[in-house]
């Protein structure tokens, strides 16, 4: 199978779905924006525990004296970090002054937080130390790929249906058939919901604090 036949069949079923396999009303661009929009709004809002196959973890060597570091260039979200094999706290960037100014909340490198400003990783250990290689780990939710004619999807395709769902959906607007964008938008919700439920456990980097709520997705909600 050649890079992009998945793809390509997502947008053959998709067609079929609105009556379009000739691509007289609209251009395999569109529809692939649509489908790029859905598999966004998936990562978006998906217990991490769905997403295998965005799930990433990078690690690099930590520099003295230096608290920030780069975000990945397919950053979306985080899921955990740990700064020298410790795992860290996370804290709001909002927030970060009262690290220093309540005595209970002091940071160190045996008690490390992080917090993301700017498209960069914060550490709060007091000061950044380095010996023997210490290295920092970032767990992440990394942003879907692009799908066309030429890429494929990472997800698995027990995804795709909704994903095509979505993208029936944005085409149903423009040609102001609105209650029909509303309903295929109603399956798309419903759909993710029931999916996100399905992935939500207790078990550790499953089920974490991290995961987006999936009653944000249920319908009506």
């Amino acid at each position: 199978m050649a890079a992009g036949d998945i793809s390509d069949a997502i947008l053959a079923v998709t067609r079929a779905r609105l009556g379009d396999r000739n691509g007289d009303i609209w251009s395999d661009a569109e529809i692939f924006a649509f489908l790029n929009e859905a598999f966004m709004e998936m990562a978006l809002n998906l217990p991490d525990g769905a997403l295998p196959q965005l799930t990433k973890v990078e690690s690099d060597t930590l520099v003295g004296g230096t608290a920030n570091y780069d975000l990945p260039s397919d950053f979306l979200r985080a899921r955990l970090v740990k700064y020298k094999g410790i795992v860290a706290k996370h804290w709001p960037a909002l927030e970060k002054e009262a690290l220093r100014d309540d005595a209970l909340l002091v940071p160190s490198e045996t008690n490390p937080f992080w917090y993301l400003e700017n498209d960069d990783l914060y550490f709060e250990v007091g000061a950044v130390t380095q010996s023997n290689g210490d290295t920092y780990e970032l767990w992440y939710i990394m942003q879907p790929t692009t799908i066309s004619t030429d890429v494929d999807p990472e997800l698995h395709e027990s995804v795709f249906d909704i994903v095509q769902t979505y993208a029936v959906a944005r085409c149903m607007e423009p040609q102001r058939d609105f209650d029909m964008a509303k309903l295929m938008r109603a399956h798309f919700d419903e759909e993710c919901y029931l999916t996100g439920l399905r992935h939500l456990t207790p078990s550790a980097f499953e089920g974490i604090a991290y995961d987006p709520d999936p009653e944000s997705m249920k319908p009506g909600g």
